[in-house]
């Protein structure tokens, strides 16, 4: 076999390795911020995650890479849990988090409901912690957060928790209003709040949906396709070189 052949074949090969998302890992945000990322959990595909922080001395994150990123479930349900010192502590001092991604569904699956929780969470004086998502169904959110609507969805606050208790017990939808979609833009905030003599705290804030497992029987992976082709053009090229010999 001739060394172009090898070239084209080698090709062949590393284009099929960069076009299969590999399994959601435990890494930092920054990770996750990735220019084209995209993971899996079981048969749901995630990507266009999208991180705006407000904070100011004294809170805390202040950087992707200081929130770690732990994917869980399978493919009825996934989800991951963000974890940080999430923290605020004096008066006036506040520190906001948002962070977003999309969810998509494989063939034949759908999302049917998503919850949001803390884990963690504390207060004293008159510190507060407010958390809220919003969702966009069948669309997604702009990744930078810039643009905060839904033009190709259509958008609902998922839920408001504004006290430890609630913040600690978490809240769930278990069906989104326009009914089971494929794709899910998520929309997190979690808002630390201290005060005089008061803080606000929390170990991490995690999101999870609930889904049905898609259908890929009899549907090949973009890697198996890719391995296929580039099998097909390595036989059909050396053919051509015995046949000229």
């Amino acid at each position: 076999m001739s060394s172009k052949l090898l070239s084209i074949c080698a090709f062949a090969v590393l284009a099929a390795g960069t076009m299969q998302a590999g399994p959601c890992t435990v890494a930092t945000l920054d990770t996750y911020l990735g220019s084209g990322f995209s993971c899996t959990i079981g048969d749901k595909s995630f990507d266009n995650f999208g991180l705006v922080l407000a904070s100011v001395l004294g809170t805390s994150p202040s950087a992707a890479s200081q929130i770690t990123v732990n994917p869980f479930g399978g493919s009825t349900n996934p989800g991951f849990n963000f974890q940080a010192n999430y923290s605020a502590a004096g008066l006036g001092i506040a520190e906001s988090v948002s962070i977003a991604y999309t969810a998509h569904a494989s063939a034949g699956g759908v999302f049917t409901g998503i919850s949001l929780s803390t884990t963690g969470a504390a207060t004293t004086g008159l510190g507060t912690i407010v958390a809220d998502e919003t969702f966009c169904t069948n669309g997604a959110f702009n990744p930078l957060l810039t643009v905060l609507g839904c033009p190709l969805g259509q958008i609902g606050t998922f839920a408001q928790l504004n006290s430890v208790a609630n913040l600690n017990a978490g809240a769930t939808i278990s069906l989104l209003p326009y009914g089971p979609v494929t794709q899910v833009g998520v929309l997190k905030t979690i808002t630390l709040t201290g005060a005089l003599l008061g803080s606000a705290h929390a170990d991490s804030l995690n999101n999870s949906f609930t889904a049905t497992a898609g259908d890929t029987s009899g549907v090949p992976e973009p890697t198996t396709m890719l391995l296929s082709g580039a099998g097909l053009i390595a036989v059909s090229l050396l053919g051509k070189r015995y046949r000229k010999s």
